[in-house]
């Protein structure tokens, strides 16, 4: 018995403009059988006889089915019988038994351009926290460098002659403001390539790398660390 499916897949392929030969080719990369194609060009050939099929051939064709008797035995034992073999391919012809979906040469086609699922919404996340790390990272950054340069700024005494750090010689500390944001000014560059990796690294270890929690967990401390860093370079800087 011919499959239905493979007779409408290969109208569908002759509607196209394919050819018989690259038809079967196609079919048979996609599992179908020399028989199968065979006999279903031949089929289409014929011209329909219109003539009913027996229906006492029909009752046995389908418990024998039912059974999981093969098609070829079936055939063996009706004509054994003697029955007709233009009879039994008609009794076979109208009988849907469930087939194996397979793929078609329009289905092999498609499969060579599969579809790509962009999450924008997750995308716009880690672009959002990739942001707000980079302008924490920043302003972290310059904070440290504003004690450092503060911390590190040294006059000479007019009295004595020795040098003093962290001290500044116009009563409103214009001296050493000049210093502290000519320091910033000079690791302007320093301070935003390091606040953009750090982030970025971040954001790339969180979507791609297993472990997340410990990650956010040992990112979370070093910063509280280089936080009481801070503070207590700002302690000393102020002679506490």
């Amino acid at each position: 018995m011919v499959d239905p499916s493979l007779i409408g897949y290969i109208k569908d392929g002759l509607n196209k403009g394919y050819k018989q030969p690259e038809l079967e080719k196609i079919l048979k990369e996609n599992g179908w059988s020399n028989l199968e194609i065979s006999e279903a060009f031949k089929s289409m050939e014929k011209k329909p006889s219109g003539e009913a099929p027996d229906k006492t051939l029909l009752t046995f064709i389908n418990g024998a089915l039912a059974k999981g008797i093969p098609e070829s035995k079936i055939k063996q034992a009706l004509a054994s019988k003697n029955w007709p073999k233009e009879k039994v391919d008609i009794a076979f012809g109208s009988i849907n038994k469930p087939t194996e979906k397979r793929k078609t040469f329009t289905d092999s086609k498609k499969e060579g351009r599969p579809k790509i699922n962009f999450n924008y919404k997750k995308v716009l996340i880690y672009l959002g926290v990739f942001i707000l790390i980079s302008a924490v990272l920043a302003l972290s950054l310059g904070v440290f460098f504003y004690i450092q340069a503060m911390v590190g700024y040294t006059i000479t005494d007019p009295n004595t002659g020795d040098e003093l750090r962290g001290y500044c010689v116009q009563e409103d500390c214009s001296d050493m403001k000049e210093h502290i944001y000519q320091s910033i000014g000079d690791n302007q560059i320093l301070i935003i390539s390091l606040a953009l990796t750090i982030s970025l690294v971040l954001v790339l270890l969180h979507a791609f790398i297993p472990g997340k929690e410990k990650l956010v967990w040992i990112a979370n401390i070093i910063f509280f660390l280089f936080i009481c860093y801070m503070l207590f370079m700002w302690l000393v800087a102020n002679n506490v």
